[in-house]
């Protein structure tokens, strides 16, 4: 999975195919730099009771 986040940092689209969230960008007519696509990574709860993992993704580049 892939989203695409704005400036801002907020997530705005998710997908399976980094094609899907330019295809996004390109409809609401966003330029390069307002967004970036980056992978989310998806957490499973722990079977042995544990804190579950959250899905997150990296900012690094806003």
């Amino acid at each position: 999975m892939v989203g695409l986040y704005d400036a801002c940092g907020i997530l705005r689209f998710a997908s399976h195919e980094s094609a899907d969230c330019l295809a996004y960008a390109e409809f609401f007519e966003l330029q390069d730099g307002d967004f970036t696509v980056e992978p989310l990574l998806m957490g499973r709860p722990c079977r042995d009771g544990g804190d579950p993992t959250v899905a997150y993704a990296s900012m690094d580049n806003v």
